[in-house]
């Protein structure tokens, strides 16, 4: 999904493997991934968002726990992808 001129599915990529530097290197398909890339860079960009309009803590809480969720599942797929490899 591309929103205004950012490609959330690029973005949260980009973001993902950032975070996780080992994602790069395994072979996931790109249907297991994109949207949880997507998700994940809409949550990211709205916890931003929140933070600088100083909105309430529990609102910045709420889309921090959705990426955390999106981050498990992701290690999760990872971890699935690494024992097929290796």
């Amino acid at each position: 999904m591309t929103y205004g001129w950012i490609d959330h599915g690029k973005h949260g990529w980009a973001l993902l493997a950032l975070r996780f530097p080992a994602i790069r290197t395994l072979p996931i398909p790109k249907q297991v991934i994109a949207e949880m890339a997507e998700c994940y860079s809409i949550a990211t960009l709205y916890v931003d968002k929140l933070t600088r309009e100083n909105a309430g803590a529990s609102a910045v809480q709420e889309y921090d726990e959705l990426r955390f969720s999106i981050e498990k599942e992701v290690e999760y797929y990872m971890a699935k992808l690494s024992k097929r490899a290796g």
